[in-house]
């Protein structure tokens, strides 16, 4: 059985580009046999509370 993942990319601003992070954990799932079924992007300050950031709060 194949184990299922979602992927969380978090960058600071808008001009920031999360692509080579996702390429990154994205690859590291194929390696692993992980099936991705979700992949989330949020664009706001790591110094922002996880529970004060709408995207990470959705799960």
């Amino acid at each position: 059985m194949r184990i299922k993942a979602v992927v969380y990319s978090r960058v600071s601003t808008e001009e920031q580009n999360p692509k080579a992070q996702l390429e990154v954990v994205l690859q590291y799932a194929q390696e692993r046999g992980y099936g991705v079924v979700k992949i989330f992007e949020e664009h706001i300050s790591g110094s922002t509370d996880p529970l004060e950031r709408p995207v990470f709060k959705s799960f």
